[in-house]
């Protein structure tokens, strides 16, 4: 079987590279690249939080499926909370959605990509 962001590739859509998050006091650069067999994305930019860099952190872990829908897992630096069921959803070859709930409550942040 070949690897989702294979497929992803060889189909034209992949969430591969850098994209940006959020504005001001929340925004920062996200790398999505390959991790094994699923996807994963990289704090690469991005303020310090409760005294720590964050630079480098995964906030993105273990996404599967697509395209153009990748579910895994999202850290929240902001909250110090791994949320699962995380879905990734392109909605252009520019911009993408990053869905999570805890209990009933979900958010929504919307991701434009750099490269």
């Amino acid at each position: 079987m070949a690897p989702v962001f294979l497929i992803a590739a060889v189909l034209g859509v992949s969430p591969i590279g850098l994209w940006q998050t959020g504005e001001g006091v929340n925004s920062g650069k996200v790398e999505i690249t390959a991790c094994g067999q699923a996807l994963c994305g990289l704090l690469v930019d991005g303020a310090a939080l409760r005294g720590r860099p964050l630079k480098n952190l995964k906030v993105l872990d273990a996404l599967a499926g697509g395209p153009p829908v990748w579910t895994g897992a999202a850290y929240d630096p902001k909250w110090g909370m791994l949320v699962k069921g995380v879905q990734l959803r392109l909605v252009s070859p520019n911009a993408m959605t990053v869905k999570g709930c805890v209990g009933v409550f979900c958010h929504t942040d919307t991701f434009e990509r750099v490269r």
